[in-house]
């Protein structure tokens, strides 16, 4: 094996240890963890995390600073699985001490990294005599996973990843492979399930980032690092084929401090220091797992199967891993107010308000609202449309990464956790609702950029429904869905803004053949026909209790009509969309059919 010059490795300067360090023995530290208060986690965490520091800012022997390492990766473990809980599963942007926590979780793996990369840095420069190349291969492998460790901790809050990382990891990993131990056998000693390589923990890492893991919900991103070490087995990775122009290529280069990118994507030639990943193996595997998962689920399974995560989820990344991102939509730099509503309850309380303003001149016939026969008037802040044949739009950040692609689902309702499940229960007319005044940052005819921050801004998640009010017409509102946020420094949360409608009418839904389990009317959203652009009426309703095939009456203000969902076009966790057809007998306020006829045996057509 050949030594390397450098690996570029961002290491702290050290000084000596003070006399009688218990830092210096690895039997003392031992002990020293041994006697941490694990059950208040504040107190073993500040304790951790101040010695941890020191520890990697003090000269000790190699040896003993590799097998103090180890000691460490346990109770940095314990407490990185406390400390998700502030922040996990929450909505953004998080508060001042969430935030800080989230921080110092990241900042634990970032330190045990600096730990391995000490010890990789002293025996490449031979400062204790021949380097022990077993030990080597150790702390490469567990550089590696704690830099992995440190993606996960930015993206599941939606952070950038930091600066340098990326650089590291491909470094690490070209040295292995230069010296051939980069698929030598680590045992991992419970960390990822079983045990891996160098090259496995790279392939892992390159999925990761090219999974789009900012378009996810947190729930997906932690889905998606649990079964990182499954997948990642799935995928080949070799030199560049200098024919190779399929869609499930992705390039990484090893000198670069950036994550890999789909091989259509590159704009300077693809040379020795690429390395090719192929995804084709992965995406037959992943399309065989779905393949294998039921179609149709009762309402307590929506509540408490964990295969209704991997159904969903799967579906994006099959397309995410072999499609060729594009760019519909020219993106143009532009800043202005725009006053936004999150939710379906705020967005269905707020057109409620609106809607009792407006004068009988100005409604739409009986039954206009309901098949969107008229085309949508664009009397927004920028008259932007979709144009024709641009069913999936981009917005992505100026200069951003633009292999993160719109995704449009087409399943059936997916997973829920207990708080998704009493949220649209919840009394929209009990809270007040009130517009967030945001900016904007750039726009397309697809969406909107936002800049999402200030002591009032309102809590959301990736997949959220937005709501953004007209400047013309007041009643008008217009419909957008949260596709990815991120945190910039300096900037806040950033929210990129699909442009779903230009319009939208609040209504009720409930069953139109209720049961004693049936709930009661549910606020939803009705968005219009455009019939130039062939999109169909949809209906924005709550996750639950809807699902495709049910018979819906919608009350529109009084005026009722008999719906039957027949599909659903998209499904987020936070809200469910779908397509519609309407029944023959649609009803008034009074429960009396339109046109005479009885309707008193409508209940009893499924029981004969």
């Amino acid at each position: 094996m050949e030594k390397s010059i450098t690996l570029d490795l961002r290491t702290p300067e050290r000084t000596p240890l003070p006399d009688g360090s218990f830092l210096m023995n690895p039997k003392e530290v031992e002990e020293w963890i041994s006697g941490l208060p694990m059950a208040n986690i504040g107190e073993t965490s500040r304790q951790v995390f101040k010695t941890f520091v020191e520890f990697n800012r003090r000269e000790i022997p190699n040896v003993s600073r590799l097998k103090i390492s180890e000691q460490f990766r346990r109770p940095i473990g314990y407490i990185s699985d406390n400390l998700k809980r502030y922040y996990y599963e929450s909505a953004f942007p998080l508060s001042a001490k969430s935030r800080r926590i989230a921080v110092l979780n990241r900042e634990l793996y970032m330190e045990l990294a600096i730990a391995y990369k000490i010890f990789i840095e002293n025996e490449l420069a031979g400062t204790e005599g021949k380097p022990d190349f077993k030990l080597l291969v150790v702390a490469i492998h567990r550089a590696m996973s704690s830099l992995l460790s440190v993606l996960y901790q930015s993206v599941i809050v939606y952070d950038p990843f930091p600066a340098g990382v990326w650089r590291e990891i491909h470094s690490l990993y070209a040295y292995a492979e230069q010296n051939e131990i980069h698929e030598q056998t680590v045992r991992t000693g419970g960390e990822v399930g079983f045990d891996s390589t160098v090259c496995d923990l790279y392939n892992q890492a390159l999925l990761f980032a090219i999974s789009s893991p900012y378009r996810l919900r947190q729930r997906e991103i932690e889905y998606t690092y649990n079964h990182l070490p499954e997948w990642a087995s799935q995928l080949t990775l070799g030199r560049p084929d200098a024919k190779g122009q399929s869609d499930t290529l992705f390039i990484s280069r090893l000198d670069t401090d950036a994550p890999p990118s789909h091989i259509k994507q590159q704009r300077e030639p693809v040379g020795a220091r690429c390395r090719q990943l192929n995804t084709r193996l992965l995406i037959r595997m992943l399309k065989g797992l779905f393949d294998d998962l039921p179609q149709e689920y009762n309402q307590t399974e929506l509540l408490t199967t964990e295969e209704l995560i991997s159904k969903h989820l799967l579906r994006k990344l099959i397309k995410v891993l072999r499609a060729t991102p594009k760019r519909q939509f020219v993106r143009t730099k532009l800043n202005f107010e725009l006053r936004t509503v999150v939710g379906i309850s705020d967005i269905h309380a707020l057109l409620n308000e609106t809607q009792k303003e407006l004068t009988e001149e100005s409604e739409s016939s009986e039954d206009d609202w309901f098949i969107g026969s008229k085309e949508e008037k664009s009397s927004f802040n920028t008259p932007h449309q979709n144009s024709p044949g641009s069913s999936d739009p981009t917005l992505e950040l100026v200069d951003g990464p633009t292999e993160e692609t719109i995704v449009i689902t087409g399943t059936n309702p997916v997973y829920y956790d207990e708080k998704q499940s009493r949220d649209w229960t919840t009394d929209a007319d009990q809270q007040e609702t009130s517009f967030f005044a945001c900016k904007t940052d750039n726009e397309s005819a697809g969406g909107y950029c936002v800049l999402w921050h200030g002591p009032n801004a309102p809590k959301i998640k990736n997949g959220e429904i937005m709501g953004f009010q007209s400047f013309s017409e007041k009643h008008q509102f217009g419909i957008g869905i949260s596709r990815w946020l991120k945190n910039i420094p300096g900037q806040g949360l950033q929210v990129g803004m699909e442009l779903v409608s230009l319009n939208s009418t609040a209504v009720s839904a409930s069953f139109a053949e209720p049961d004693e389990f049936s709930s009661g009317p549910q606020r939803c959203l009705l968005l219009p026909e455009v019939t130039r652009l062939g999109q169909p009426a949809t209906l924005i309703a709550p996750p639950l209790p809807f699902k495709v095939d049910d018979l819906v009456l919608i009350d529109n203000r009084g005026e009722q009509q008999l719906i039957r969902l027949t599909r659903i076009q998209e499904s987020t966790g936070a809200f469910s969309q779908f397509q519609f057809m309407r029944e023959d007998h649609p009803k008034r306020e009074n429960n009396e059919e339109i046109g005479g006829g009885d309707t008193d045996f409508e209940n009893i057509w499924t029981t004969l």
